[in-house]
């Protein structure tokens, strides 16, 4: 019973994790389609992702 729940308790540990690497990746190859897409929201939408990447390649460093 308690080999069951550990064997369980690992397959649901390792699709979370496979769940969220999944959903990084999206994140940071999708880009917003702006409806309008006016040169102002371009620029901030481009500054927003460059800044994040920067931040999550130094936190993966650590």
């Amino acid at each position: 019973m308690l080999n069951e729940f550990v064997v369980k308790y690992g397959k649901a540990v390792y699709n979370r994790r496979h769940a969220e690497e999944d959903e990084d990746f999206k994140t940071m190859t999708l880009k917003v389609i702006l409806s309008p897409d006016r040169p102002i929201e371009r620029k901030a939408r481009d500054s927003y992702t460059r800044i994040w990447g920067l931040q999550q390649m130094s936190s993966s460093q650590l």
